[in-house]
């Protein structure tokens, strides 16, 4: 039995909200809100790419 090599490439994506510690200082449910609103923005701009 042979097995197929299966190669993926990995990448480290960093993204940064201005004034996010700021904010969630402020008001923490925004600031998890505003979390979750980036994560919908970019994630399916990372997923499009595999």
């Amino acid at each position: 039995m042979s097995f197929k090599e299966v190669h993926k490439l990995a990448a480290i994506v960093f993204t940064d909200l201005v004034g996010f510690t700021k904010i969630m200082g402020k008001d923490e449910q925004e600031g998890l809100e505003l979390l979750q609103k980036q994560r919908e923005l970019f994630f399916p701009i990372v997923e499009s790419s595999n």
